[in-house]
C-alpha cells in the first residue's frame, strides 16, 4: 500500500534520537545469551587453538571490551597539567570555561 501524499498518518518526525533499533537489540540480547549458555565450550576451544590463533581473536575482539587507548592517553595528559596548576591558574582556568559556557 502506497503512501499517500499530506496522510496525517505517516511519522514525519522519524524515530526518536538514542532510542534503540528493536531488531538490534534482540539480536544482541539473544547473542549474548548464545555466549552465556556456551561459555565453557567456547572456552574449551579457544584453548585448544595455537598462541597465535588465540592471539589474533583476542587482538580482533579486545576492542569491544576496551576503550580506544588514545582517549585514555588524552584524559591523563589532561589530569596531568591539571595537576601541575597552581590554585590561581585554575581560577583563571575555571573562569574561562564558565564565561565560554555563558555566551553559547
Amino acid at each position: 500500500m502506497p503512501y499517500k501524499k499530506n496522510d496525517p498518518k505517516i511519522n514525519r518526525a522519524g524515530r526518536p534520537k538514542g532510542s534503540q533499533n528493536k531488531t538490534t537489540t534482540d539480536l544482541r540480547q539473544r547473542i549474548t545469551e548464545l555466549m552465556e549458555k556456551n561459555f565453557a565450550n567456547i572456552e574449551a576451544d579457544f584453548n585448544k587453538l595455537d598462541s597465535e590463533k588465540r592471539l589474533t581473536i583476542l587482538e580482533r575482539y579486545l576492542k569491544y571490551c576496551l576503550p580506544p587507548l588514545q582517549s585514555l592517553n588524552v584524559q591523563a595528559e589532561i589530569k596531568t597539567q591539571l595537576e601541575e596548576m597552581n590554585d590561581q591558574q585554575l581560577n583563571e582556568l575555571a573562569e574561562k570555561i564558565i564565561s565560554l559556557n555563558s555566551t553559547q
